[in-house]
């Protein structure tokens, strides 16, 4: 009888083993689905977006300005590209723009201003500019937290480009030297500050306001 009984208590026993077993294994998936949880939540973090473009065009980050107010983070970048660019190819490099900025710091908005040359940066944008806000409009950028990026859009406008009517690099230059001297001559009429840029840089008036008509009505 003593031995039929310590027959019957082995199947008790493997039960406990079983149960056991089963208990750690659900201690595990828990563990592993937290750490996981977490990783997943620092990756997010880390970038504003899902999906990246590879296959950019050259640019160059000129400078970034903060624009933060109270407990509002917002920043301007101003691009300067390097090549010929399509607005599909400017719309890739403003995500690539908004992912290394959400590396670096977290942020309610973002203001990419697009420009072929770094004469032109400060004094307008030659090709369009792009806000990553709540619902993709700046002034709604102090109604969320710094880094709720899943509330917040894109909103494009940006300017096609017949490259063909591109100004040359003198151009340019002589169109940055004219608006030195404009912001410098207020009360004055356009045509004598193009006298004073004329008499600065040995160039005629006439020619002067043939670069400065192209630039600013056909390329800016």
């Amino acid at each position: 009888m003593k031995k039929e009984e310590k027959q019957g208590k082995e199947p008790e026993s493997f039960k406990d083993g079983c149960l056991g077993c089963l208990t750690l294994l659900v201690l595990l998936g828990i563990v592993a689905f937290l750490l996981t949880s977490c990783f997943d939540d620092e990756d997010e973090s880390n970038s504003a977006l899902q999906e990246i473009p590879e296959n950019i065009v050259q640019y160059h980050i000129v400078n970034v300005e903060d624009l933060s107010f109270g407990n509002t983070s917002r920043y301007k970048y101003n691009i300067v590209i390097d090549e010929e660019a399509t607005i599909k190819q400017l719309k890739d490099l403003s995500k690539v723009i908004v992912d290394k900025a959400s590396k670096e710091h977290n942020f309610n908005a973002i203001s990419i201003v697009f420009n072929d040359y770094d004469e032109f940066v400060d004094k307008g944008s030659s090709l369009g500019l792009v806000d990553f806000a709540p619902e993709g409009d700046w002034s709604k950028s102090d109604t969320v937290n710094a880094g709720e990026y899943k509330k917040m859009g894109f909103a494009y406008d940006l300017k096609k480009k017949d490259w063909s009517q591109r100004p040359s690099k003198e151009e340019v230059q002589i169109y940055a030297e004219w608006k030195k001297a404009r912001n410098a001559n207020q009360d004055l009429e356009d045509i004598e500050v193009s006298k004073i840029v004329s008499q600065k840089l040995n160039i005629d008036a006439n020619k002067i306001e043939e670069i400065i008509t192209k630039v600013m009505l056909l390329w800016m």
